[in-house]
């Protein structure tokens, strides 16, 4: 755009400029930020969605992932950004990673994907939140975006992004990081005998990379002095040898507080001097999504399994009718029972993924497929693309719609579904963006007690139409939005 004294503006995603001389010649806008720790860093902001012309009056505005940033028309030769960020806990969040507080007894540890800025931790359920000490193995490579997986309240966490996966014993104070051929998702884990969330160690993802990419070779012998059992207690991180897929980053000395490896960063010294920052790699392809993995054009899926919980994987090839397979879900109630899900096939293992059935062919399973959720050895529930969930009490020999749900899906959405620890309760939630088209409230919240058969609209206040996943602990339903934080609803299993 060009303001009314002739002088150009353009906006990216890799920054705002400006230019006096009819767009020959341009000059990047900064942001100077004060971190906690009393240094400061000289930003260009980036990931910008437009350009505000007339901005309260004649100033010009740039909205970007970072905030609200303000052209200085007071000053011609400042190109600093004024900044009008204020309270930034409506920052993306992704996923929420949950696992008893070792700091607060009776509380919890949060570990949250955030876009932007890096990955946090809240050590009291969500009251406070940090980065990582200097003493502690952060995840903080990851970057913005990415997701991840719980495991119970075990305090073993799984978490993936781009071509990483970063895996936590003590409940996200320390990370080990392993390296892999294409994207991750975790997905799901085998629970012990007896009990419907404490891991037997067994877990899986799903790896999205080129085909024929080889498995890991073998695990090296664990050195001398690695006197750990594994899987390895926190601080023994590095004892369960060096296989490709083992710890490849020890993540030391990280904080968001102190990171260099934002992009296009600089840091500014005392003097004013300003110095470049490196630069962080970013590979969209890989970006984490809740439901079904995408799968980049020519790859194809791999089934990635852990026998320690996270902290080392192998991968084997899916059949080839299970290639694009996005999705996972273990038997709460089986040593060995795992389905796995692509828009137009369910597909079961009955030896932990090493063979496959044929697509089910079951009468009224029809449909997109967008996830499967299993109660038991009897009772499942589909979740389709556009359509009300099925259900099956019978194994999936048949499956028959729960129409009570039919309300929510009457112009075609699409919604997520969660099921509670117990497997009691069910959750459906989303938004329908065409909703504000038609003057109506989109986003939906809404709770079954008795498989699907009746439902209640749990909504409430809600003020946001940008919904991710839920995630069950205990109880509670956590509830993870791109816009209004991480949210809890506490004891909504009666």
């Amino acid at each position: 755009m060009i303001d009314g004294g002739g002088s150009f503006y353009t906006a990216t995603q890799d920054g705002a400029f400006t230019s006096d001389d009819d767009g020959k010649t341009w000059t990047p806008y900064h942001v100077i930020m004060h971190r906690r720790d009393g240094t400061t860093m000289d930003r260009v902001p980036h990931d910008y969605q437009r350009i505000v012309p007339e901005f309260r009056g004649d100033q010009i505005a740039f909205p970007s992932d970072q905030g609200l940033h303000i052209v200085d028309k007071t000053n011609k030769s400042n190109y600093n950004l004024i900044k009008a960020v204020g309270d930034m806990h409506n920052a993306m969040s992704l996923s929420a990673l949950i696992s008893p507080s070792t700091t607060k007894p009776g509380s919890r540890n949060l570990v949250v994907n955030m876009w932007d800025w890096d990955v946090c931790m809240s050590h009291d359920d969500g009251a406070t939140w940090s980065g990582w000490a200097k003493t502690e193995k952060s995840p903080g490579s990851c970057g913005e975006g990415g997701g991840g997986m719980n495991l119970g309240a075990s305090g073993n966490l799984i978490m993936c992004h781009h071509q990483h996966w970063w895996s936590s014993s003590d409940g996200g104070h320390n990370f080990i990081r392993g390296d892999l051929p294409g994207g991750c998702s975790p997905q799901t884990y085998v629970r012990k005998s007896g009990s419907r969330t404490d891991p037997s160690g067994l877990a899986f993802a799903i790896l999205n990379a080129p085909p024929n990419s080889p498995p890991p070779a073998p695990a090296a012998e664990i050195s001398a002095e690695a006197a750990c059992p594994c899987p390895c207690p926190a601080p023994c991180l590095n004892c369960c040898g060096s296989a490709p897929t083992a710890a490849s980053d020890s993540g030391l000395n990280y904080s968001p507080d102190h990171s260099d490896v934002s992009v296009g960063t600089a840091e500014v010294s005392s003097n004013g001097d300003v110095s470049n920052g490196s630069e962080r790699e970013e590979k969209k392809a890989y970006d984490y999504n809740f439901g079904l993995a995408p799968t980049v054009q020519g790859n194809v899926n791999y089934l990635m399994s852990s026998k320690d919980n996270g902290l080392t994987w192998t991968w084997a090839a899916m059949p080839k009718a299970l290639e694009q397979v996005g999705m996972l879900a273990a038997d709460p109630t089986s040593a060995h029972s795992m389905f796995a899900v692509a828009s137009n096939c369910l597909s079961r293992s009955a030896d932990d993924g090493k063979t496959w059935s044929a697509c089910s062919t079951a009468k009224g399973l029809t449909g997109k497929f967008t996830k499967l959720l299993v109660k038991d050895s009897k009772t499942m529930f589909m979740i389709r693309g556009g359509a009300v969930p099925l259900r099956t009490t019978d194994g999936g020999t048949t499956w028959t719609e729960l129409t009570g749900a039919a309300h929510l899906y009457k112009n075609g959405m699409t919604l997520d579904c969660s099921m509670s620890w117990s497997g009691k309760t069910l959750v459906l939630h989303g938004n329908d963006r065409g909703a504000i088209g038609r003057g109506e409230y989109g986003t939906y919240v809404w709770k079954s007690t008795n498989d699907g058969n009746d439902w209640t609209d749990e909504t409430g206040d809600l003020a946001t139409i940008s919904v991710g996943s839920g995630v069950w602990y205990e109880k509670d339903f956590y509830f993870v939005t791109q816009g209004e934080g991480v949210l809890k609803k506490k004891d909504f299993e009666a």
